[in-house]
């Protein structure tokens, strides 16, 4: 599914994602190959909030994908060589509760450290992320943290 969603003076071209074959072929796209880049990060978390982590949200410039985690088996290769690989920096806003829950889910993200959180609505933050089709407000807070984290990254 793709969506837009307002973002300052422009607009973030979003993609959710819950196959293998869709998040490749994002990464492919939109995630340029060789060179140093910067990708902004952040994680959702369904209530109880000591749930598994339901969405992994990464932006490049003002193309975002929200991986819906909670519908995969395990994280994709093609994920994992992007997210494992030392050109690429993920950048993201600290949130020291989200950082030790990650770390201590058992699946292939706690490798590649913690969640990341910005401006959080409330009612948003605890809503369901596990649902199949995330609500509009969903899309537009996810894709707006990771793409405000990449936008800081960018400009240090």
């Amino acid at each position: 599914m793709k969506m837009q969603v307002d973002f300052y003076a422009g607009r973030l071209n979003v993609t959710i994602a819950r196959s293998d074959r869709r998040i490749g072929r994002w990464i492919d796209r939109n995630v340029p190959a060789g060179d140093n880049c910067s990708l902004g990060a952040t994680v959702q978390w369904p209530q109880p909030r000591n749930s598994p982590a339901a969405v992994l949200a990464l932006c490049y410039d003002r193309r975002c994908i929200l991986i819906q985690l909670c519908y995969l088996s395990g994280l994709p290769k093609r994920l994992l060589r992007l997210l494992r690989s030392p050109s690429v920096t993920l950048a993201g806003i600290w949130n020291g509760h989200d950082g030790a829950k990650l770390l201590q889910q058992n699946s292939d993200l706690q490798l590649f450290g913690p969640g990341f959180n910005f401006l959080p609505d409330a009612s948003i933050t605890k809503s369901d992320w596990r649902c199949r089709n995330l609500s509009r407000n969903q899309v537009r807070q996810a894709s707006v943290e990771a793409a405000a984290c990449f936008q800081l990254a960018v400009q240090i």
